[in-house]
């Protein structure tokens, strides 16, 4: 179940974004103009509550999300709900379990900031 990169994806908003995702694990990879990474966000969804890394200006960032409303006659989605000081080691032990074939520059990234 390695993480692949979605190429049919193209962000309008940043052409220099890269999106890897498999059943449990979402990477947004920013770039800047010069192809350094600039931001990442590492979504976890295998169980419930859902777990979400973020590096953006130097700071990470540990969320955690709720399950959004259960009830279909309402429309509520999920919102952070806390943010947590450090992040669970099972995102951590599950990106690296799964992301053998992202870049290795991209994999390393993250895995040092997570």
């Amino acid at each position: 179940m390695e993480i692949n990169q979605l190429s049919e994806v193209r962000s309008h908003v940043n052409p220099n974004c890269k999106w890897y995702r498999n059943g449990i694990l979402d990477l947004t990879v920013e770039f800047t103009l010069g192809g350094q990474i600039k931001s990442f966000h590492l979504d976890y969804n295998e169980r419930s509550p859902a777990l979400s890394v973020e590096w953006i200006d130097f700071k990470l960032k540990n969320y955690v999300f709720d399950d959004g409303e259960q009830d279909p006659k309402k429309n509520q989605t999920p919102i952070a709900t806390a943010e947590l000081k450090v992040m669970p080691e099972v995102v951590k032990r599950k990106f690296e379990m799964f992301s053998k074939d992202i870049p290795e520059h991209i994999r390393q990234f993250v895995l040092n900031k997570i």
